[in-house]
């Protein structure tokens, strides 16, 4: 097994913060025929999950023996984050709104072009505040983080 494959098994239920395997390192290791490795999770609750889960399972021909080990310094990004996840950790597409506002779906088609100006009349400026007050703002937790 694979740290990568590890990875996968392990990141369906949560971002991982470290992951390894402790390969054996003499004859008498290799001799037992069995490996351990550490997962951590970004937080409790999605390593709890995992126990519960995967415990007991056979995994390439192996019974998964699962148990807590000591606590680990987590990273201030995850290694691994599952495909199904990784869609909601991103910034969504620039919208031209303050704060990079989405707009409601029914309020899409009502935006100019990005470059044009908006609003410019009256009538304009109350549907613009409308479309605001409709828009929502998603908040991400940047990757750059310099402290």
């Amino acid at each position: 097994m694979t740290e990568q494959q590890l990875c996968e098994i392990f990141g369906k239920y949560g971002p991982l913060a470290s992951v390894k395997i402790m390969w054996p390192r003499s004859e008498e290791e290799r001799a037992r025929g069995r490996n351990c490795g550490f997962v951590a999770f970004m937080n409790r609750k999605d390593g709890e999950r995992a126990m519960k889960s995967l415990n007991g399972r056979e995994i390439m021909g192996f019974e998964m023996k699962l148990g807590w080990g000591k606590a680990v310094p987590i990273p201030p990004h995850p290694i691994y984050i599952p495909p199904a996840m990784v869609e909601l950790t991103l910034p969504p597409p620039p919208s031209g709104l303050p704060f990079n506002a989405q707009p409601d779906k029914k309020d899409r088609q009502k935006l100019p072009p990005p470059g044009v100006p908006y609003p410019t009349t009256k009538e304009e400026s109350a549907e613009f505040q409308q479309i605001l007050a409709n828009a929502v703002v998603k908040v991400v937790i940047p990757t750059e983080r310099y402290w």
